[in-house]
């Protein structure tokens, strides 16, 4: 899954890509056993850190971070967290669950300079450009882990995710996605 941004005249290429690796983790193994109350109650952390792993990749400009047999969704909730605290803060180390070694972040104008600490990979681009490349690798995961597994919205950390990306509003499949999932929790809860 590629997510691209080079439109427009100036901007930097900035592109993530993703391949799933193992099994899903945590919350396939509830998916498999049809018991949806699990699902609906595995922890954040769980569902974060121990669920749905791939290889990632990150290239602007040509320069490639790379992130293997990383948790997707702490993945992406770590960029949405960094990129929040360098809004605040100017600076900010990045690092995912402890894998793939961290990634620091300065903030100087509209730029960003990106530097893996352990490969010493390093590069920039402005905030914008990096933050729509996040949203977008979030929109792209989440469209293809929900619609291999429509029950995980179940899961209130996937779909507070998933509205927060704006996915409900993508689509009529993306809302009905969502509305069907709803359902079964409201009736599981009724």
């Amino acid at each position: 899954m590629d997510v691209n941004d080079n439109s427009g005249e100036g901007r930097r290429d900035v592109a993530f890509t993703w391949v799933p690796v193992g099994d899903g983790g945590e919350a396939a193994k509830i998916l498999a056993r049809g018991v949806l109350s699990d699902l609906v109650n595995l922890p954040e952390w769980q569902i974060r850190e121990r669920s749905f792993f791939g290889d990632i990749s990150l290239e602007i400009d040509g320069v490639e971070f790379h992130y293997r047999h990383v948790p997707v969704l702490d993945f992406l909730f770590s960029w949405r967290y960094s990129l929040d605290a360098l809004a605040l803060d100017g600076t900010t180390e990045m690092e995912l669950a402890e894998r793939a070694g961290p990634t620091r972040l300065a903030l100087s104008g509209p730029d960003v300079s990106l530097r893996h600490l352990s490969t010493g990979a390093s590069t920039s681009c402005t905030y914008v450009e990096l933050l729509r490349a996040v949203l977008r690798f979030g929109r792209d995961v989440l469209e293809e882990l929900t619609r291999a597994h429509p029950d995980l919205l179940v899961n209130d950390t996937v779909e507070q995710l998933y509205r927060d990306l704006g996915m409900r509003g993508l689509g009529e499949e993306q809302f009905a996605r969502h509305s069907a999932a709803m359902a079964k929790r409201h009736q599981r809860a009724g």
